[in-house]
Order: C-alpha cells, then sequence, then structure tokens
C-alpha cells in the first residue's frame, strides 16, 4: 500500500513540476513505456486509483491505519471501494459527526492504533521530501496528507477529542517503514536511515501545522519539501510488485 501512495506522490511531483498540466496518460508514456516491463496504461492507472485511496484512508488515520488494514486481511478490498468511499471514510476518520461513528473510533480505532504506535514507531518514506515523516506524530502525518491533491476532495480538520490517546508524542527510535531497495538490500551494513526526533522536538519541515495554512499554501509546502523529483520513475514502478503492505 505505501508503494501504490508512493507512485501517487510521484506523479503529483511530476505534475507540479509542469504546472499541473501533465496527465497520468502523457506520464506514463514519457516515463514507463520505456520500460522492457513495464505497466500497461490500464494498471498503471488502476495503481494510481489504489494509491489514492490508500492515501485518503492514512489521510484519515495515519499510516497505522493500513497497517490495521493489512492486518484485517482488508487490503483488496479497500482497494476496489468505489467512487468517493474512500474519502468518505477518511473525513469519517479525521471528524465524525455521527455518534455511532464516534464511539467506534474512539473506543476501538484511536486505541488500538494506540497501542500500535507504542508497540511499532516507525516512519515512513517521505516520498520525494528531504527526510523521512514520523507517524508516531498525528499532526506530522496530517500535514503530509493535506499536502496531497485529490482533485476536489478536501480532508476535514482533524477532530483531536476523539484521537486523545493517539495525539501525543511517542519516543523515538522509530523503524522505517518502506520499500527496501536493491542496494538496501545488497548492502546490508547500511540500512535506512531512520528520524529520531525527541519528543518535545519540532520537525523541521513541519511548521506551521495545517489548520493554519489555507490550500494553497499547503501545495507550496509541498512543492518546496519535495524538491527535484529523481528521474527514476521506473525504480517506483518496479517497486510494486512486490509491496511490502
Amino acid at each position: 500500500m505505501m508503494n501504490l501512495i508512493q507512485l501517487v506522490t510521484t506523479c503529483q511531483s511530476l505534475r507540479r513540476r509542469k504546472g499541473g498540466v501533465l496527465s497520468l496518460a502523457k506520464i506514463h508514456r514519457h516515463e514507463l513505456q520505456c520500460m522492457p516491463d513495464g505497466p500497461c496504461l490500464s494498471t498503471f492507472m488502476e495503481w494510481h486509483a489504489m494509491g489514492s485511496k490508500f492515501a485518503a484512508l492514512a489521510g484519515g488515520g495515519s499510516a497505522y491505519i493500513l497497517i490495521l488494514i493489512a492486518g484485517l486481511g482488508l487490503r483488496v478490498s479497500i482497494g476496489s471501494l468505489p467512487g468517493d468511499t474512500p474519502w468518505a471514510l477518511a473525513n469519517i476518520l479525521r471528524a465524525p459527526t455521527e455518534a455511532r461513528h464516534r464511539d467506534l473510533i474512539e473506543e476501538f480505532i484511536a486505541p488500538t492504533i494506540a497501542r500500535m504506535k507504542a508497540a511499532l514507531l516507525i516512519t515512513v518514506d517521505s516520498h520525494h521530501l528531504r527526510q523521512m515523516y514520523p507517524c508516531q506524530s498525528l499532526s506530522d502525518s496530517d500535514n503530509f496528507y493535506d499536502s496531497f491533491d485529490f482533485n476536489s476532495f478536501k480532508l476535514s480538520a482533524r477532530d483531536t477529542s476523539v484521537w486523545c490517546p493517539v495525539m501525543t508524542h511517542s519516543p523515538p527510535s522509530a523503524v522505517p517503514l518502506h520499500q527496501p531497495t536493491r542496494e538496501e538490500i545488497a548492502n546490508s551494513i547500511a540500512p535506512p536511515d531512520a528520524d529520531h526526533l525527541l519528543p518535545d522536538s519540532p520537525h523541521p519541515f513541519y511548521d506551521p501545522p495545517a489548520s493554519q495554512r489555507e490550500e494553497h499554501e499547503n501545495v507550496s509546502w509541498a512543492v518546496s519539501q519535495r524538491g527535484i523529483v529523481p528521474t527514476g520513475m521506473q525504480a517506483v514502478v518496479a517497486q510494486l510488485s512486490e509491496p511490502l503492505i
């Protein structure tokens, strides 16, 4: 699932570098058609659609919600959800309006994610950001996913009262959660770097929080932080054959 999200962020970075006019079909033609075993256009677009759905849900419940989905065996079911259902679920996770949804999050989902966070601290491949972003901070996670371009859909502001167990920072020593490259696998003495931020230290590239930024500022933040998109779009696609999550 994280590999599919990485595909989405790579495409968005390419689009923004071209002023937002680069279609998925053009990205496929320019970046992937030259690959001997590259995906066809329909497969590429299916991967992008699935990655967008997983990104929406991660925007609702952080990367830990993806671990929960994988553990429950719901990856295929979530990936095949129709229409805007994943984005509706994301907003329910962020700011439930119905009592039954609020109770479900307060009594089960948020405590479960809090326990997962306490047992397994992770960082996630920052997808062309200058550093990996720490999943142990829900506000940092929201900053990251608020920068995504979901067309006309926008994630709601988070109701922090529902997510109290998850809102506090956790100690450092996070485990990187990303697809290892061939170089990392070949060189066992050079493991991926992980963030080591103190709980009370603000993350260097998350300022101000998303709740204090307008939509256009979110886009500007994403553009400034993603930096130069690597030309190796093929490397991103190659990792999708065996996704970790």
